[in-house]
């Protein structure tokens, strides 16, 4: 009985991520093509430098940009429909949205920090 209801819990669970709705953290490991504009925010200089790398391990909550560990973030997908992803980290008053399209192991898009686009990665 107690096997039914853990099932059905982790069911519902798989369902509102596969909807989109950020239960779940996402995987990230994304790498940055070609940078547009380059800035100062969240302690990093310059950022983002050609071949930055944002990661996120979703199960193991592990974020990291340019090698540097993000402790108490946690990326949320904000929008997920066929092959397009939206993924946003929030830090002291920072927004970054990767923007992703394609199949899962060879997503083009972008990065915009406070709205405003600065990169183009790629994802895997």
């Amino acid at each position: 009985m107690v096997s039914t209801k853990l099932l059905l819990i982790i069911l519902t669970v798989i369902v509102f991520d596969t909807l989109g709705l950020g239960l779940i953290e996402p995987d990230i490991q994304c790498t940055v093509t070609k940078v547009i504009k380059a800035q100062d925010v969240l302690g990093l200089k310059n950022f983002p430098k050609k071949y930055d790398a944002i990661v996120n391990n979703g199960m193991l909550s592990k974020l990291s940009i340019r090698s540097k560990p993000f402790k108490s973030e946690a990326p949320s997908t904000i929008f997920k429909e066929g092959l397009r992803e939206k993924i946003l980290i929030k830090k002291d008053g920072a927004e970054l949205i990767i923007d992703v399209k394609g199949k899962p192991m060879s997503r083009q898009g972008t990065l915009k920090i406070n709205n405003e686009l600065v990169a183009e990665v790629t994802c895997h």
